[in-house]
């Protein structure tokens, strides 16, 4: 700060006023200040200036990846409500494995983040344990875990599974698959629950539920042993849009072994979803909501709260307007040899 006071002309508390935003500086020393600080390139260090305020503005978030668009869609959200609130954000990617989860984690709780915005993947109790230890105030967004310690803001995975198995239900179907990366989850739990419940209200309403393999061979060898069983599925319902894209490639692969192609619903909304033929149908989740809630929670927790765990729920509008009345599906065509099934490019 001494070569930003000397070529401003200011003393360095000056300079340390403007950068800081400690004490109102007149407005003609300011732009002095601020035209050395561009000449000189000079970065004030975020963290530092943080612990000598005693208050830290930066906010961790942990996303699974950036594969899925609406990992990339609430990040964003989270984003203009950090600029809005003049906080900055550290994001981390804890992908899928309990290891890398709770690594990144404590990362981020060793640099004295003020709070923690977490999007789980997978179901991971040493990993919350930490976070309760470390005393950081933190939220669990969009998927729920079993810790009643962490403020919540949810989909309802549930109802949103009725809806759909009573929407098929309305448009002639009355044998549905479920693919699932893992029934352990308790988001896929509270998914069967609402498969379950709606099964049960449809006469002659059929569900299997089936864990997939990471193999892509195991997986499409899968997928037509249910296709050639005497109750062959009409409706596929994925639990994300990863699964849906290794759905859709799996299902063109097994060309005309199906007779129909069967209504593909994702409970995620992968973007290339209306431009797949036959298009999927989606969960549209409340992503502004989301982020709204989950961030005023943060805030409140940052800011003194100290009363028991909240856990907001919010609905995601099912849309099933690409899915066909039964017997009116397209014939399944096979490729051509080389030719790429994943829609939109996408990999599982």
């Amino acid at each position: 700060m001494t070569d930003i006071a000397r070529l401003a002309h200011v003393s360095v508390g000056t300079v340390s006023n403007v950068v800081n935003g400690t004490i109102a500086v007149k407005k003609e020393r300011r732009e002095r200040v601020l035209k050395a600080i561009e000449q000189l390139g000079y970065s004030p260090n975020v963290l530092a200036q943080s612990l000598r305020r005693r208050q830290n503005t930066v906010i961790g978030i942990c996303v699974p990846h950036v594969a899925n668009t609406y990992f990339m869609q609430i990040v964003d959200v989270f984003e203009k409500l950090s600029t809005a609130d003049r906080r900055e954000i550290i994001h981390v990617y804890a992908r899928r494995e309990e290891d890398h989860l709770k690594e990144k984690v404590d990362w981020l709780i060793k640099f004295k983040i003020s709070g923690l915005i977490m999007l789980p993947s997978i179901d991971d109790a040493a990993t919350l344990e930490s976070i309760a230890r470390s005393g950081v105030p933190a939220v669990i967004v969009d998927r729920p875990v079993d810790d009643a310690r962490f403020d919540q803001v949810i989909t309802d995975a549930t109802g949103s599974m009725r809806e759909i198995i009573r929407g098929l239900a309305v448009r002639g179907h009355r044998s549905v698959l479920f693919l699932t990366a893992s029934r352990s989850f308790l988001v896929t739990r509270y998914r069967i629950e609402g498969l379950n419940d709606a099964v049960a209200s449809i006469p002659g309403m059929m569900a299997n539920i089936v864990e997939i393999p990471v193999g892509e061979e195991d997986f499409v060898r899968q997928l037509a042993a249910e296709f050639v069983s005497s109750n062959p599925p009409t409706a596929v319902i994925v639990g994300s849009g990863q699964i849906a894209a290794r759905t859709f490639r799996a299902l063109r692969r097994l060309g005309n072994l199906i007779p129909h192609w069967p209504a593909l619903v994702s409970f995620d909304q992968p973007e290339w979803a209306d431009l797949a033929t036959p298009a999927v149908s989606v969960v549209r989740h409340p992503v502004e909501a989301i982020a709204a809630k989950a961030w005023q929670l943060l805030v409140d927790r940052m800011q003194g709260y100290d009363g028991p765990p909240r856990q907001i729920l919010l609905s995601g509008a099912v849309d099933l307007s690409a899915a066909q009345f039964i017997n009116a599906g397209a014939p399944v065509s096979p490729l051509s040899p080389g030719e790429d099934a994943a829609p939109g490019g996408l990999s599982g």
